[in-house]
């Protein structure tokens, strides 16, 4: 069989000879080498060992020889000074300046290199006054003492036969609060806490012994019965024979049972020790055992797992014996052997392959991907350089280095994947010559020889692979984590996950801070509600019931047919109580004790970054671009900002809290359309702002990590300014008539873009020398012209015969949207700002303002140099056109829309391969090719999956990433290179490897050649373009956004023969947008919370609904339950909101505020109450 597979593989092209290297060189590195013991030598001696420490401190700072000597001659300095201070002082004053510990010397190199000697004084001065605030030991009070000796217990382990539990080790505070919900006792007693801990491990080793009895007793009757054992049973019994191994699980059962009766009896001894204050003891017991089972849930799915499989091995042997039955020959002999053989080759390949996976997953590469390092300049030996050039040139050499390993990686894949591929193609032909050979064959049980074998086979390989992911794979696993956490070299190397950004030199950050923010800001710890206080908990129970109720009674009680349900009935109180009673039992039900271990560790984790963003000033922000964290200096950040401000010029700052001014001319203007019966009341009473919940807008910046010294993008948050309603209402009134007036000349997304390529080539205008156009404008937003904009926006109205729309006139419109461009006021750094050019980029209006503005820049620079019949199309601020003239021509037609305006400069790109959007674009000689382009910033980040979203959320960016990539494809090859970086970057965001096959598995299922086949892909390039096809045929996502957006037009008229003439003789039309989508009116959508602890919530609402509308006409509004996350690592670590004080009404009492910064204080000290713990 070997042989035959090398002959075939030497047919190959000398590509696949390199592939097949590269896997043979791989999988010698697979297995990790044996380290050898040696005796180690101990070291000499030589000088001042504790100076030896600092500087070895100093070098995994990233500090140079120079700088770390100079620190230590001013420790010595400082130490000299300190020493003749206390000479002199002979009354034992207290000294001024204290001596400089390493410790202080590391925080300050932390941040700092050119930090000058009264800084180091003044960061002295500081410690020292923090250390007099804070008593010793010996000074603080003998109450503080006994507290905490009260409060700890000896907890005695007793010697078991299995492992005991990490529950039962570790977090012993957490145990015991467990304990306190599931058995409602306070447990202050330190008795009933060492009564409980002992029992707890008794019972916790009489569970395991019985899941363990069921376990080998199905084994003894299952193996009696089949006369087939375990693996488990062969390995532990040392033979094969069916009589020995029967023996050794009954001798197995009895010690278990003895076991079993030794606990029991221990525990029935150690109930008469139970406290007299603790609940009766059946009733302690039963708690104790659903505390152990929820516990042991993990334990008991391990067990059945075993059992399942072995069940699985005995059904394989029932077809081996059913396919040997038939009279076999020796040819057929030697072919299903040859077919057995190969298809074990290819598994062995296969679980090589899955072995590289996993070491990627668990950032632990093979050693000659690290040699990568060695060809780039190491930063240990740069000059003294300028801090931005410096950590400018160490982000390069890092990218640089990511980028090779990441190529390395696909290349690696790739060479998997074409030798799995072979070795099923060898296997599909096989086997589909052994299935023509013995067509005719005789049939046993009305199976024929080939349906039995493929039974066979089949089961074999399912079988086998399950054994790959779950008895060869975990302990890999768990062997390269050991290695790992030995060897020091793989933490200091460039590793291929997306990672934080730093722009700054040094950071106080440890391995597992950097480790959980690398998670991306989309990460959302798990299970947060698992440590509210008891009012905490309660509050979002009732902020939960009261916006489900709300929104229920609202679709009920509002409609106007036999569905509708009066607010007044008592129904609602009873639907109330029962989905009160419902949440409170989810949300007081206990978590394994594990999860809680879990969900502590990543909370203190988040304090303790938020505490070092605060101590060194930094700040945490999502980049542009790249979509990772990024964290710079706060100083950094405020230049910047200032030199944006100033090269702007569209900010003005103003002296005093526009609060009341916004607020009042904004009311007065509503007022005033009103009382012109210019807008209806009611529409005035829902744009009209609420002083209790309107605030100040607020500005913040997202760096642009890609572009050198990382410039700033501005953001201004709207949400509750007092013209967010306005904003709305314009937008949601506008925007549908630009959808449907200028949908030809818009690009929605980029596979718009490929279909409007598609009918440009169907109509014959594309040829070899096409040229592809693309430019971008720079800073839209923020250089807009507000009156000009203003004054384009009326005519875009008129051009388009709308009058009025919604019947507002278009002058109402105008001085609506004039109150939303002049009333942009914001606050940043505690000062007040107001935007005297272009619109709040964070605005819903501003967006769809913009777009009416370039339509008329368009329409005057552009579109008319254009032949009619090129393509022209433009996604807000980006545009793209084809040209068939010579490249000056189009240069000085760019050249000339690039001066039209002073505001609107353009950075244009002209060429025959060229990307745009999301899509890379190449004329080859008059054929489109296209692909997916991934910008040079682009990291592979996704939602992870260790975080808490729900799990539809995980399938969809699968699902997503590989529609992408199918129709952006247009070779078999190219969406096989996009196939592969799509495995790597859910390896890289922590998806398993099981999950991955099988959502692959799942989308490809309809256009695979064999069900059966190892690798979920398609490897017929027919059945590929034919799944193209299909998907282009079908829109996107925002394709039918904006035709249901463009669809909600309609035209108002009473006489549809008599239209309305304008001065000009034009006919005009009002026009109307419907504003409430007409899909959804039978449709109830309420939502709440996701955690993990509160899975299947959504399908139990569903029922608590269901019982009380069911059987009455209600039953025909459809409920859809939703979720809101909780916050993510950006919302909890990136502080962008100013204080409160200065957003809200500064004549309102200040006591919200202060019982507001109460609530958060005591959550707080709470939190720190647990840490401390």
């Amino acid at each position: 069989m070997q042989a035959s597979s090398s002959k075939l593989i030497q047919h190959r092209s000398g590509r696949s000879q390199e592939r097949h290297s590269l896997v043979q060189d791989l999988i010698q590195q697979q297995e990790p080498l044996p380290v050898k013991k040696r005796k180690k030598r101990r070291k000499r001696c030589h000088g001042n060992r504790k100076r030896q420490r600092f500087l070895k401190k100093c070098r995994r700072r990233g500090m140079t020889k120079e700088q770390a000597k100079n620190f230590i001659k001013e420790y010595e300095r400082a130490k000299n000074e300190n020493i003749q201070t206390r000479n002199d002082n002979n009354n034992n004053q207290n000294v001024m300046v204290e001596v400089i510990t390493t410790e202080d010397m590391e925080i300050t190199t932390a941040l700092n290199d050119k930090m000058d000697q009264s800084t180091i004084i003044m960061t002295t001065l500081k410690s020292r006054k923090r250390k007099k605030m804070t008593p010793s030991s010996s000074q603080r009070s003998s109450k503080t003492n006994k507290r905490k000796k009260s409060s700890q217990i000896k907890l005695i382990r007793i010697k078991t036969n299995y492992k005991l539990p990490m529950y039962l080790k570790a977090h012993p505070n957490l145990l015991f609060q467990a304990l306190r919900l599931q058995l409602k006792h306070t447990l202050k007693k330190k008795s009933e806490r060492r009564f409980l801990h002992h029992r707890l491990q008794l019972a916790d080793q009489q569970c395991r012994l019985d899941l363990q009895k069921n376990l080998w007793q199905s084994y003894l009757t299952l193996g009696s019965e089949h006369q087939v054992w375990p693996n488990q049973v062969y390995r532990k019994a040392k033979t094969n024979e069916h009589s020995l191994c029967q023996e050794f699980v009954q001798k197995h059962l009895k010690d278990i049972q003895l076991q079993f009766d030794q606990y029991t009896r221990d525990l029935v001894a150690q109930s008469e020790k139970c406290p007299t204050t603790l609940c009766p003891l059946v009733t302690l017991d039963t708690h104790i055992k659903e505390f152990i089972q929820l516990q042991q849930q993990s334990l008991s799915n391990k067990l059945n797992y075993q059992l399942i499989r072995y069940k699985n091995i005995i059904h394989e042997k029932e077809l081996f014996q059913t396919l040997s039955n038939y009279n076999l020959t020796v040819d057929q002999k030697n072919t299903i052997d040859q077919l057995v053989n190969l298809r074990q080759t290819q598994i062995q390949c296969y679980e090589d392959f899955h072995k590289l996976q996993t070491r990627i997953s668990i950032q632990y590469l093979p050693r000659n991907f690290d040699k990568l390092e060695r060809f780039i300049a190491s930063d240990h030996d740069l000059p003294l350089i300028k801090d931005t050039i410096a950590v400018e040139f160490k982000q390069k050499r890092y990218k640089i280095i990511q980028d090779a390993k990441r190529t390395w990686l696909n290349m690696y894949i790739e060479a998997y994947v074409s030798k799995i591929q072979e070795y099923e193609h060898q296997y599909q032909r096989d086997l589909n010559e052994f299935e023509l050979t013995h067509i005719n064959d005789m049939c046993i049980n009305e199976k024929s020889l080939f349906r039995s074998f493929v039974d066979y086979i089949n089961h074999r390989t399912n079988r086998m692979l399950q054994e790959i992911y779950c008895e060869k794979l975990p302990p890999y696993r768990k062997q390269l984590v050991r290695v790992r956490e030995r060897l020091k070299w793989p933490k200091k190397m460039v590793t291929v996950f997306p990672t934080v950004i730093f722009d700054i030199l040094y950071h106080p950050f440890t391995p597992t801070q950097l480790a959980y923010l690398s998670r991306g800001p989309t990460y959302i710890r798990p299970n947060q509600s698992a440590f509210f206080p008891e009012k905490y908990r309660q509050k979002r129970i009732d902020g939960e019931l009261e916006d489900m109720m709300k929104k229920i009674k609202n679709c009920l009680a509002d409609r106007k047919d036999s569905a509708c349900v009066p607010r007044n009935i008592p129904v609602y109180k009873l639907y109330s109580d029962h989905l009160r009673a419902y949440l409170t039992q989810r949300y007081t039900t206990p978590l394994p004790l594990m999860d809680q271990i879990r969900a502590l560790r990543e909370l203190k984790i988040v304090k303790s970054i938020r505490r070092k963003l605060k101590k060194y000033h930094l700040v945490l922000r999502q980049t542009d671009k790249s979509g990772v964290l990024h964290i710079g200096r706060a100083k950094d950040y405020e230049r910047k900002a200032a030199e944006y401000r100033q090269k702007t010029g569209a900010y003005e700052e103003l002296s005093s809290n526009p609060y009341n001014d916004i607020i009042c001319s904004v009311t007065r203007l509503l007022n005033q359309l009103q009382m012109n019966k210019k807008i209806a009341e009611w529409r005035r009473q829902k744009m009209t702002p609420v002083r209790k919940k309107t605030q100040l807008a607020y500005m913040y910046f997202l760096p642009k990590a890609h572009k050198t010294e990382t410039p700033l993008r501005p953001i201004i948050n709207t949400i509750h300014a007092a013209t967010t309603k306005i904003s709305k209402f314009l937008d949601q009134s506008i925007r549908p008539l630009f959808n449907r007036f200028v949908r030809h000349t818009t690009i929605v997304d980029g596979a718009d873009l490929l279909d409007q390529l598609h009918k440009y080539i169907d109509k014959g205008y594309f040829n070899s020398s096409t040229l592809f156009i693309t430019f971008d404008i720079t800073n839209l937003y923020t250089m807009l012209p507000q009156e000009e904009s203003l004054t384009i926006l009326a005519e875009f109205l008129r051009v388009h015969h709308c009058e009025k729309v919604n019947d507002v006139s278009i002058e109402t419109i105008i001085e609506l949207a004039r109150i939303v461009l002049q009333a942009n006021v914001f606050v940043y750094g505690n000062k007040f700002y107001r935007q005297i050019i272009g619109g709040a980029m964070g605005s819903a209006f501003t967006l769809t303002l913009a777009n009416i503005f370039m339509w008329k820049w368009e329409r005057q620079t552009i579109l008319p140099k254009l032949a009619s019949h090129e393509l022209y199309g433009r996604y807000i601020d980006d545009v793209f056109f084809t040209w068939n003239e010579s490249e000056e021509n189009v240069q000085q037609v760019l050249e000339a829309a690039n001066k039209f305006h002073p505001n609107i400069k353009l950075d244009y790109h002209i060429g025959k391969s060229i990307p745009f959007l999301d899509v890379l674009l190449t004329n080859n000689n008059g054929i489109l090719s296209s692909s997916i382009y991934h910008k040079p910033s682009a990291e592979p980040l996704v939602v992870s999956f260790m975080s808490d979203h729900p799990r539809h959320v995980f399938r969809n960016v699968v699902q997503t990433a590989l529609m992408r990539a199918v129709r952006y494809s247009s070779t078999f090859e190219v969406f096989n290179y996009e196939l592969r970086r799509i495995r790597l970057l859910l390896l890289y965001n922590s998806y398993p490897l099981n999950y991955i096959n099988e959502q692959f598995r799942r989308f490809f299922l309809d256009f695979m050649s064999s069900s059966s086949a190892l690798l979920p892909l398609i490897d017929d390039e027919n059945q590929y373009f034919v799944l193209r096809q299909k998907l282009l045929a079908q829109p996107t996502a925002k394709q039918t956004q904006v035709d249901q957006s463009a669809a909600r037009v309609s035209l108002v008229n009473c006489d549809p023969n008599v239209g309305n003439v304008n001065q000009k003789n034009e006919p005009t039309m009002p026009m109307a947008v419907i504003e409430t989508n007409q899909k959804f009116i039978s449709n109830l959508f309420i939502h709440c919370k996701h955690e993990a602890r509160l899975n299947g919530m959504a399908r139990d609402i569903h029922m608590i609904h269901d019982s009380f509308f069911k059987d009455t006409p209600t039953a025909t509004i459809r409920l859809i339950v939703g979720h809101r996350n909780n916050p993510n690592i950006e919302l909890e670590l990136s502080q962008k909101r100013p204080l409160l004080r200065l957003l809200k009404d500064p004549s309102s009492k200040p006591s919200d505020d202060i019982c507001y910064l109460e609530r958060i204080i005591s959550y707080f000290r709470f939190y720190f109450r647990i840490q401390t713990k």
